[in-house]
């Protein structure tokens, strides 16, 4: 509830307050690199789950948000695709129904346990052999930095959930293959000079794809339906 209410108050400026800056635009154009290296070549049936106001969901043949007005707004981006308000954790699609799903920026948001729920709905309609990407902050960077929790008041749910590899798998159990991960952010670009961020934006790419993984901001996966 509180991130239903959360993003419909934000959701008329939210593009632009998140992603109309440099920063912004530069999470952005990674974020749709990885999907295009992750998804599979010849889109087939592709959900866009918790998309938001449709920022990627041109990636996608469909889209579900638990917020009306981001609905919306993603409905008006896009408009010959098929989006939907609905809850993320229990769906109404059927069972193996798409060929791939992704979601970014929702896992972060959730108790643990929901995590699980996101995963075991995530299953239920993918095809066998489908492919899931998604993201989420890393426990190893945020122990690095120290960080303490949401600095959003009232809103200690915010960005408030981290994992490693490892423990994430422990919490979905058996049925994921993984078969691809990146690393997002891990140099903190937004506070470079606009004159030499192209230099550390590239540096972050390479980082993320080679070696800096784990100790990114946040880790993309992509694991495959067994």
């Amino acid at each position: 509830m509180k991130i239903r209410e959360y993003y419909a108050t934000i959701a008329q400026n939210y593009d632009q307050n998140r992603f109309g800056n440099s920063y912004g635009q530069f999470v952005h154009a990674r974020e749709s690199a990885i999907l295009r290296r992750f998804l599979p070549k010849n889109l087939g049936k592709t959900l866009d789950l918790g998309c938001g106001t449709g920022r990627l969901t041109h990636f996608a043949t469909d889209g579900i948000d638990q917020s009306a007005e981001m609905v919306a707004i993603a409905q008006a981006k896009n408009p010959t695709k098929n989006i939907q308000v609905g809850d993320a954790l229990a769906t109404d699609f059927s069972e193996n129904q798409f060929d791939a799903v992704f979601c970014f920026h929702l896992a972060m948001h959730l108790p643990k346990a929901e995590v699980g729920q996101l995963f075991d709905e995530v299953r239920r309609i993918l095809k066998p052999g489908g492919v899931f990407v998604v993201d989420f902050p890393s426990r190893k960077r945020r122990k690095l930095l120290g960080w303490q929790g949401s600095t959003k008041p009232g809103s200690p749910w915010h960005g408030a959930t981290a994992f490693d590899v490892e423990n994430l798998l422990e919490l979905i159990g058996s049925g994921w293959k993984i078969t691809g991960s990146e690393g997002l952010l891990m140099w903190p670009i937004q506070r470079f000079p606009v004159t030499v961020r192209p230099f550390f934006e590239k540096l972050d790419e390479i980082s993320g794809r080679i070696w800096g993984k784990s100790w990114a901001s946040y880790q993309v996966l992509k694991l495959e339906k067994n």
